[in-house]
């Protein structure tokens, strides 16, 4: 994209500063004019869907809501923010297996193919990903398990090949988690880890914390995420001050957490199911002063699962309870 921003909102703000009504003016009908190239612009590179849709919609509003004097940093993270519609994700799936096909001359019939699953044992996008993944590519539902425990040794040993399914990895922490928590199944594997996005250095922190296991890691990953306040390519001097000039827009809309993205991602990224809490949390999260472009998605568990929930809580807390008598025995003996 050219500099339209750059060129017109700082006018823009010179305008305002003049504090003048034909200025004023000036400055209204600058910013209708930047902000309909902003949308057009983000609307013209995204999947058209029901999301995208939503964002087209709510933008005009959303954006007055921030400072004139802050827009432009807004429109430069938003030139860089990618959304990953329905249909873009299945292309881009079709294109990571053809890509392990050709390269490593996969073969199923010593392939498995899992997803990281969710502790709860509850139905998780990673799940929905990797039924869509085999679906589009036409792979065997028996190449795939849904609990790699009922697994049987002669099963495993079998198996030379393992591919694990995602839309995106911010830190790579569930990733290591899930694979150190299965480790017995995954050690002496080629272990694919297949997504559509990935931000930049997760591949270099799951190799590193999986170096001491016998596990052959390859990525096929489709996009690589930049840190947002480097991706914009502001300069060393002036990354400190644009992150508190939007740490500053965040407090003003009353975000409490992950400014930045959990674990600091400064990911600007979505897809057509939900939002990764890894993204800048101005764009997804809801509060009295905020009514994000990209809502995330709060899955809210049924009294079933509270109850089971509420009972391990009891237990931890009279485990808690008898460290702290046992403490107290001690000390006064």
């Amino acid at each position: 994209m050219k500099d339209f921003y750059d060129i017109y909102v700082y006018d823009s703000i010179i305008s305002y500063l003049g504090n003048n009504k034909i200025n004023g003016i000036k400055v209204e009908l600058m910013e209708e004019e930047i902000n309909e190239q902003v949308r057009y612009d983000c609307i013209n590179r995204w999947e058209n869907d029901e999301k995208s849709e939503n964002f087209n919609q709510k933008y005009n509003e959303w954006i007055k809501t921030i400072p004139l004097e802050n827009r432009e940093l807004i429109y430069k993270l938003l030139e860089k923010f990618n959304y990953y519609g329905h249909v873009s994700v299945n292309t881009y799936f079709k294109k990571l297996y053809l890509n392990i096909v050709e390269k490593y001359n996969i073969d199923n019939n010593e392939t498995m193919y899992t997803f990281i699953k969710k502790n709860d044992s509850s139905f998780n996008s990673s799940m929905g990903y990797a039924y869509e993944f085999m679906r589009i590519n036409k792979i065997s539902a028996k190449n795939s398990v849904l609990e790699l425990r009922d697994l049987k040794s002669k099963e495993i040993e079998q198996i030379k090949n393992i591919v694990l399914i995602d839309d995106y990895s911010g830190s790579g922490n569930s990733i290591i988690k899930y694979i150190k928590k299965y480790n017995d199944i995954f050690s002496e594997k080629n272990v694919y880890i297949l997504l559509v996005s990935m931000s930049e250095n997760a591949d270099r922190h799951i190799i590193e914390e999986l170096k001491e296991y016998k596990i052959n890691i390859i990525f096929e990953v489709m996009n690589i995420e930049k840190k947002a306040f480097s991706d914009v390519n502001f300069c060393k001097e002036e990354i400190s001050r644009r992150k508190e000039e939007f740490e500053l827009i965040s407090r003003a809309k009353k975000i409490p957490n992950y400014i930045f993205g959990r674990y600091n991602t400064e990911a600007l990224i979505s897809f057509y199911n939900n939002t990764p809490n890894n993204t800048l949390n101005l764009f997804w999260e809801k509060t009295s002063q905020n009514d994000p472009l990209f809502p995330r998605d709060i899955n809210s568990s049924p009294d079933w699962r509270m109850i089971k929930k509420e009972k391990e809580n009891r237990k931890l807390q009279n485990l808690n309870n008898t460290k702290i008598l046992v403490k107290s025995v001690n000390k006064d003996g």
